[in-house]
């Protein structure tokens, strides 16, 4: 269950926003808006989601460095994200995206401090505004009445965001 797949081939077609219902397999597209924000820490942009990888020489590389080139490298992958609004043309749906795998900020840190000058670090953020398309589950459908104060038609459990 990768958070994101941008080489994926075959993918179901796009549900409407306005015609999820409750416990349909969806994937549906539209731009992002926060509702929290996380902060790259390469570059200090914001983001709803950080797909973040870190490549840091191995222990041979370090002691004769350059000796064994690139395949010596030890890689590092964490991708964290926050729930965020996802708008087309006919609604918004709330997105609950995969559990992240922990924190970006605290371990490009770490690996700052241990590696310095060494540490490469390179990251894919969703941004708001950012058109993406997100694969889940329809957890929950809101009733329509214009009253009721929330903004979304439908909460969607993610199991995949994929920028297209």
């Amino acid at each position: 269950m990768a958070l994101w797949n941008f080489w994926r081939k075959r993918r179901p077609a796009l549900t409407a926003l306005h015609a999820l219902t409750k416990g349909a397999q969806v994937r549906v597209g539209g731009a992002v808006e926060a509702l929290d924000l996380l902060e790259d820490p390469t570059s200090g942009r914001q983001a709803v989601a950080i797909d973040y990888v870190a490549k840091v020489p191995g222990a041979l590389n370090q002691i004769y460095p350059g000796l064994l080139g690139g395949s010596a490298e030890s890689i590092h992958r964490l991708r964290q994200s926050v729930p965020f609004l996802l708008r087309d043309g006919d609604g918004c749906a709330r997105i609950h995206p995969p559990p992240s795998d922990g924190d970006v900020t605290s371990l490009h840190a770490r690996l700052r401090e241990l590696f310095g000058l060494s540490l490469r670090a390179e990251t894919t953020l969703i941004e708001v505004a950012q058109r993406v398309e997100v694969e889940g589950v329809v957890e929950r459908v809101e009733p329509r009445d214009p009253r009721r104060g929330i903004p979304w038609l439908a909460t969607i459990r993610a199991s995949g965001l994929f920028i297209p």
